[in-house]
């Protein structure tokens, strides 16, 4: 009785149990309840195939491709050919860490030379632009000042608030 139904069964057990181990591992982890649908609704496609028939065409199939390969010799172009596949296969799994948008980055544009001075009273001279300010003497003054700015904001906000 389970002759013919063996393996798409064994098969469709086995994949839907890796499905749901690793949506449950996932979600112990973030508490996303969008991931637990997508999991859930992914576990049920095995199923779905399974009781359809068409799990028992893709064993086929597989089983198809397994003959093929073992009585068809390896050339020149097959290798060509398997080696952009994978190309392919490697570059759609890298677009998906791209950053999303349509536009490359822009560079950004030039500044005239004579961008940071000023007219003085119509009279023709520029100033100079302001002098820009001097970095800190020791790589730790720079964080310690800005912590202790940071903190005065915060005591600031909480005075503001009636929070002391």
């Amino acid at each position: 009785m389970l002759g013919g139904m063996a393996v798409p069964l064994f098969v469709t057990i086995a994949v839907m149990t890796v499905i749901v181990a690793v949506t449950a591992g996932l979600f112990a982890r973030s508490r996303s309840i969008r991931l637990l649908v997508a999991g859930v609704g992914l576990a049920l496609l095995p199923l779905a195939l399974y009781l359809t028939g068409l799990l028992t065409l893709t064993v086929n199939g597989i089983a198809s491709l397994i003959a093929w390969a073992r009585r068809t010799g390896w050339t020149d172009s097959m290798s060509w050919g398997a080696g952009l596949g994978a190309l392919g296969v490697v570059m759609l799994l890298a677009s998906g860490f791209l950053p999303k948008g349509d536009k490359a980055p822009k560079a950004p544009k030039a500044k005239p030379v004579g961008s940071g001075k000023k007219d003085v009273l119509g009279t023709g001279q520029r100033l100079a632009a302001p002098p820009t300010p001097a970095k800190p003497a020791s790589p730790k003054a720079a964080p310690a000042a800005s912590k202790a700015s940071e903190f005065d904001e915060i005591e600031e906000l909480l005075k503001k608030r009636g929070i002391n």
